[in-house]
């Protein structure tokens, strides 16, 4: 499939899901109902690029932090109790956000990354004249 072709048809979705009266909880319904600070919705040009963003490169940076912080949860018992303790406080009937409250596991998230980040450097440093950093002696290039 080419590109044109693939922009045509999410181009499509985003048309038939404005269409409809009922939003679902999906991502392209979220994004349908989001506005920038002045209250104005995205155009269907930048949801394309939202959703193909998240279609080609979201998913492997996603399930790489989750796998790590799944694994370390699991190896120590004591975050794992505490976060099942903090999830218990979230009613059944409170919004979809709540979950976005929770501090400790906003920690447990946010060590995971600190540790595991998705993206170690994405903007590389070229070394122009030899330097020391930590007993490392680096060459220019």
């Amino acid at each position: 499939m080419k590109k044109k072709e693939i922009d045509q048809l999410i181009l499509g979705e985003i048309q038939a899901a404005k269409e409809k009266t009922n939003h679902r909880d999906d991502i392209l319904s979220l994004l349908l109902d989001a506005r920038d600070e002045d209250g104005q919705p995205m155009s269907d040009e930048e949801i394309k690029d939202e959703l193909l963003t998240m279609l080609f490169a979201g998913h492997e940076t996603t399930a790489s932090a989750l796998v790590w912080a799944l694994y370390w949860i699991d190896q120590i018992p004591q975050v794992l109790g505490k976060l099942l303790i903090e999830l218990d406080t979230i009613p059944n009937d409170s919004d979809k956000i709540a979950i976005t409250k929770l501090p400790y596991l906003t920690a447990v998230c946010q060590e995971t990354l600190r540790i595991y980040p998705i993206a170690l450097n994405a903007f590389p440093r070229i070394v122009k004249k030899p330097i020391e950093i930590m007993g490392y002696q680096l060459e220019p290039g």
